[in-house]
C-alpha cells in the first residue's frame, strides 16, 4: 500500500477557524500526562486521524509543484511528493523524537509500549499508523497521551488542530525514511 505524505493544507483541509470539536473524551481512562485535562481533536485533525486509520500517512509539506495529471503521469508510481514508507523507527530514535516534542519518560515508555505491538523493539510504519489512529478512540490511554503531546507543542488549548496533528506525524514519517 502506498502512503501519501504530501497534502497541501490550503487545498485539502477545511478552515481551522471553524471551531468544531469532535466528541472524543474517554471517561475514566488512565492518562499519563502533565495535565488532567482531556485533549480532543478538531474536525480537521479528526480527518487526518481517519487517514491514519485507513492506512494513509499524512505529513505537512510544501509541494514543489501543484498536482496535475501531467505531474502524475511523469512518475506514475509516485504522486507528486508521495513517499512509500517501509522502514521502522528504533526505540532510541523514537525516544529522541518524543523528547523533541517534550514527552516525559513515562509518556515515552507508554507510547513505545503502545506502538510496538509485536514487541520487536522498533515501530513499523503499520504500527505507527495504528497508534496514531488511536487518537480517534474514546478512552484510549495511548491516544490521549499522543494527543497531549500534540497539543502541548501547539497552543495547549485542549484541542488538537490539523497543524498540531500533522507536526508530529511529519516528524514520525521523516524519522522512518
Amino acid at each position: 500500500m502506498s502512503n501519501i505524505s504530501s497534502i497541501g493544507t490550503t487545498n485539502y483541509l477545511p478552515s481551522l477557524a471553524k471551531g468544531q470539536v469532535s466528541s472524543i473524551s474517554g471517561e475514566g481512562s488512565k492518562v499519563i500526562s502533565s495535565t488532567s485535562t482531556k485533549v480532543t481533536l478538531s474536525q480537521d485533525a479528526k480527518a487526518l486521524a481517519n487517514f491514519s486509520n485507513n492506512g494513509i500517512s499524512v505529513s505537512l509539506r510544501q509541494m514543489s509543484k501543484p498536482l496535475t495529471s501531467q505531474s502524475q503521469s511523469e512518475n506514475s508510481n509516485n504522486i507528486n511528493g508521495a513517499v512509500e514508507y517501509k522502514k521502522s523507527i528504533s526505540k532510541d530514535d523514537l525516544d529522541k523524537l518524543l523528547l523533541n516534542f517534550g514527552a516525559t519518560n513515562e509518556e515515552k515508555n507508554q507510547i513505545h509500549s503502545g506502538l510496538d505491538v509485536n514487541q520487536d523493539g522498533s515501530i513499523s510504519h503499520d504500527e505507527l499508523l495504528k497508534g496514531i489512529s488511536s487518537t480517534l478512540g474514546a478512552g484510549n490511554p495511548l491516544g490521549q497521551t499522543i494527543l497531549s503531546i500534540m497539543d502541548r507543542n501547539g497552543d495547549s488549548n485542549g484541542l488538537v488542530n490539523s497543524i498540531e496533528f500533522a507536526r508530529i506525524t511529519t516528524a514520525f514519517n521523516d524519522e522512518e525514511k
